[in-house]
């Protein structure tokens, strides 16, 4: 056999055997490709929008523009017309860390939970985030939940996560007070004790 001729075999054989190792990669690339899509698509945890505002400070311009570059999924909204997105798509942009438990404590919250709406306050109040927390207090506490009232009149006279009212402060802790809520009431006594004070100080 001629020499070239060996080597144009030779290169042909040795194409041959690597073709199916080739294949079997881009196979194996395509096959990931699927598997990481359904398991994206399975993975789908709605929350509204104003949820997703409240809890990354980034506006909904920004999360509007993200839903048309692809890079959100935009889902139904829910029973009361609220726009919903993934929450696997923007839990990477909320300013904590969130376990397993925070997440199931979160969709209760985002679906009108009041006792988890006042839990999930106090979870970004410990995270440091009370601009966040504050948005779950309000929630709560405009369903009538005792516990989220005071928190909130608690950030209404510290002005943290709310800028310092102490006539918004006396408001919920008045509401709570009403609802049986006994450190609201003992601090009402406190701070009626204090402005009469004031006020005799002032006469």
């Amino acid at each position: 056999m001629p020499a070239g001729t060996f080597a144009v075999h030779a290169y042909v054989e040795r194409d041959t055997h690597q073709a199916p190792a080739r294949s079997g990669l881009v196979a194996i690339g395509a096959a990931t490709q699927v598997v990481n899509f359904v398991v994206r698509t399975l993975a789908v945890t709605p929350v509204s929008i104003q949820s997703v505002i409240a809890m990354t400070g980034r506006s909904q311009r920004t999360w509007l523009r993200r839903i048309e570059e692809g890079a959100v999924r935009k889902l139904k909204p829910d029973a009361r017309g609220r726009a919903r997105i993934a929450l696997e798509d923007v839990v990477a942009q909320i300013p904590c860390k969130l376990t397993p438990e925070d997440r199931v404590l979160l969709v209760q919250a985002d679906q009108g939970d009041a006792e988890a709406q006042a839990d999930t306050g106090e979870l970004f109040f410990s995270a440091g985030l009370p601009h966040a927390g504050r948005y779950w207090l309000e929630l709560a506490a405009e369903q009538g939940y005792p516990n989220a009232m005071q928190c909130l009149a608690r950030c209404y006279l510290s002005g943290e996560g709310a800028p310092k009212d102490e006539d918004m402060a006396i408001r919920w802790l008045a509401d709570a007070a009403a609802r049986g809520h006994f450190i609201a009431r003992e601090q009402m006594r406190a701070l009626r004790g204090g402005l009469f004070a004031r006020r005799h100080a002032g006469g």
